[in-house]
């Protein structure tokens, strides 16, 4: 059995795992230049989870194929895939507990600056 490609999810899947591999380029309109750290770590956080909602959006066209006759080069580029979520899986859990730390050091920080006062 040959799948065509060209055109199909399968690929589009491909390519968006290529580009996050080889670094294409951040969304840099999420990442504050300036701003207070929680509001840095914030949108660090959004943008972690905008990339692997997508990424979980692209594996679901996976779904459409039948792996029992699917070729190895297809299967290859499932697995890819795969491993290309759990990572960003484990990056946006990394991206949320720096958030978690962050938001209590700030609400730490506040309840003592109030006390002090």
């Amino acid at each position: 059995m040959t799948l065509q490609l060209s055109g199909q999810p399968v690929l589009r899947a491909v390519q968006s795992i290529l580009q996050i591999m080889i670094g294409a380029p951040a969304d840099t309109s999420r990442r504050a230049q300036h701003g207070t750290r929680l509001e840095i770590v914030y949108r660090d956080l959004t943008a972690a989870g905008d990339v692997l909602i997508d990424a979980l959006l692209r594996e679901q066209e996976f779904s459409r194929i039948d792996f029992t006759q699917a070729e190895e080069d297809v299967l290859e580029r499932w697995r890819l895939h795969r491993k290309t979520v759990e990572s960003m899986a484990e990056n946006y859990a990394s991206t949320l507990s720096n958030w978690r730390q962050t938001l209590l050091a700030d609400c730490l920080e506040s309840a003592t600056v109030r006390i002090s006062n």
